[in-house]
């Protein structure tokens, strides 16, 4: 699953955690959708240079959709009080809000549980930019990788939810919502689409793709041997 799959994907699921009822049954369906559909990203854009058995994938599955529903659910029950007095505005800001703790908190755990395996097992790391001669494989590198991939996924959960938010409360205010259930849909869900096509690229962009270390950080028997070969950084893929 590539980052070509994101738009669509995500306009329906960041239209349904804003709009739809704040409900527990809502916030279980959303985050379950999310989150599973996180996994597959994180898993089809991780480095496959660690290999991975199905009893990794449904353990990692089990633990980053569950983590979501704890917290969305927790914070959906501790602002019931809010949001059953909320309407409009209000109630879309109350919505971003558990929706940005849910997936940024449950977003990130996402990515650790999916990509665990290479944090234990290593990745290769390389001595060219262009990742053609490979030096040896590192634990430390692999745990640099997962951290910023987990880095930009909060990024984007977060931008994604609260943009909308800010935007609709505002037009909000000044009453320039359609108020046609025809031309209202419409309009949320364009909005929906240029938000996420302009905070994809902007989160991606935030750590590049192919990371760089210096040899002294690295595990120091790896360490030791590069440095006698008078290597002073590697490199590695870091995944989207």
């Amino acid at each position: 699953m590539r980052l070509c799959s994101f738009v669509p994907f995500n306009v329906p699921i960041l239209a349904g955690m804003l709009l739809s009822a704040p409900t527990v049954a809502n916030t279980i369906f959303w985050q379950v959708a999310n989150q599973s559909y996180n996994a597959g990203l994180n898993y089809g854009n991780r480095n496959a240079s660690s290999n991975y058995t199905f009893d990794d994938l449904k353990k990692a599955y089990v633990y980053a959709v569950g983590s979501s529903l704890i917290v969305g659910v927790s914070l959906r029950k501790m602002l019931a009080g809010v949001t059953s007095r909320a309407s409009g505005g209000r109630l879309l800001i109350v919505n971003s809000f558990v929706s940005i703790l849910a997936a940024g908190s449950a977003g990130s755990l996402n990515t650790y549980f999916i990509r665990r395996v290479e944090i234990e097992n290593g990745i290769e790391v390389f001595e060219d930019e262009v990742l053609s001669k490979p030096v040896g494989v590192s634990c430390v590198a692999a745990k640099n990788a997962v951290a910023e991939t987990a880095a930009s996924r909060v990024f984007l959960s977060g931008t994604c939810l609260l943009a909308p938010a800010i935007f609709f409360s505002v037009l909000e205010k000044f009453n320039k919502i359609p108020k046609n259930p025809r031309m209202k849909l419409p309009f949320e869900m364009t909005f929906f689409l240029i938000v996420i096509m302009t905070m994809l690229p902007a989160s991606v962009a935030l750590f590049p793709q192919t990371k760089s270390i210096s040899v002294d950080r690295l595990e120091k028997d790896l360490a030791k041997d590069l440095t006698g070969k008078g290597t002073k950084f590697v490199y590695f893929n870091k995944g989207l």
